[in-house]
């Protein structure tokens, strides 16, 4: 079969590579894979911190291969293929205290001319394809060139410090994507049906400081974070629960506009990680919610009740969103007050 990483790094001194079969189709599989976060596994988190010789400040609070491209990794998307397959690449020093290259490629043809004296060329694959009739196999490799003789002594030192550490979370990133392709379905899950347009609907909702228009029970947002609203965004807010004010936390680790809205929240008591899909239809806008619910503490022994709670205050803010977009036709992704 034919790599994509063989187009950008065909010749390379050092190579990693793991695969194992999951039981669901390539586009699911690759798709669990780009998403999966190794910084939520504790372990994976003190390995990671232990091996990396950044500052607090630049380490990055999630690892996913969908945020590599983005601040504060800067890997250069090389190649992507049809939904199963993406190479990632980055110019660095691992072995020296300032990792980073001063200058990095800006195309994948630049990526594969670069041949300056001192760096290591780093290419990452991550590959799913069909295995049988209902599965894939799933491939992660990882290609070194170093680009003089110093640069292979100074990296062969490196890597025998960290190669296992580094075998070890691939592995343990291979155990929580099966253990997510296996999980059950969402603790909160629905859809609504909005005659309103689907940019209108997620733009609305994309920011966060137009919720208390149609959820009372939010109040106080504020925009935490500068810059446009995208991943990595975080609003800070206080909810009613019991009678009283609860602080919360909201970041966006997904943003696809006007398609998808990824985040998690952070309260005292509880976690809620999913996402919201907004779908045009011939009259507007299908969105529909997927939450999953991790409760601490006390709230974790009457979890049934939490899942019950939240799929009815659920349908009600959505249910009053439909009413605010469908009765107001000025409310166009307007800005909440802040």
């Amino acid at each position: 079969m034919t790599l994509l990483i063989d187009q950008v790094l065909p010749s390379y001194d050092y190579a990693i590579v793991h695969a194992s079969v999951f039981h669901t189709p390539p586009e699911a599989c690759f798709r669990a894979a780009c998403e999966l976060d190794v910084l939520r596994n504790p372990l994976v988190r003190t390995l990671i911190r232990a091996r990396s010789l950044a500052t607090p400040s630049q380490r990055p609070r999630r690892l996913r291969v969908l945020d590599m491209a983005g601040p504060p990794l800067n890997w250069l998307t090389l190649a992507e293929g049809a939904g199963s397959e993406i190479v990632l690449g980055q110019l660095s020093r691992p072995w020296a205290a300032d990792a980073a290259s001063p200058t990095q490629p800006r195309t994948a043809e630049e990526f594969a001319a670069f041949d300056r004296p001192g760096f290591a060329k780093i290419a990452l694959s991550l590959r799913a394809d069909p295995y049988g009739a209902a599965s894939a196999i799933l491939t992660v490799e990882t290609r070194v060139a170093l680009t003089d003789a110093d640069s292979r002594r100074r990296f062969r030192r490196y890597w025998r410090m960290v190669r296992p550490a580094s075998e070890l979370i691939r592995r343990l990133a291979f155990r929580q994507i099966a253990a997510d392709l296996a999980a059950p379905r969402a603790d909160v899950q629905g859809e609504i049906d909005i005659l309103r347009p689907t940019d209108i609907v997620f733009d609305t909702v994309a920011d966060e400081r137009n919720e208390p228009h149609f959820n009372p029970r939010l109040h106080r947002v504020e925009k935490a974070t500068p810059g446009p609203v995208g991943v990595g965004t975080t609003f800070r807010a206080e909810t009613t629960t019991m009678g009283r004010s609860v602080p919360m936390t909201i970041e966006y680790t997904d943003f696809q506009r006007p398609h998808r809205l990824g985040s998690v929240t952070h309260m005292q008591a509880m976690d809620i990680e999913g996402a919201l899909t907004f779908d045009p239809t011939s009259e507007g806008t299908r969105m529909s919610w997927a939450w999953n619910l991790h409760p601490h503490g006390a709230a974790a022994l009457i979890h049934p009740l939490v899942v019950a709670v939240g799929r009815r205050q659920e349908r009600a803010i959505w249910g009053e969103l439909k009413r605010y977009l469908e009765d107001n036709q000025q409310a166009s992704g307007q800005k909440g007050d802040a």
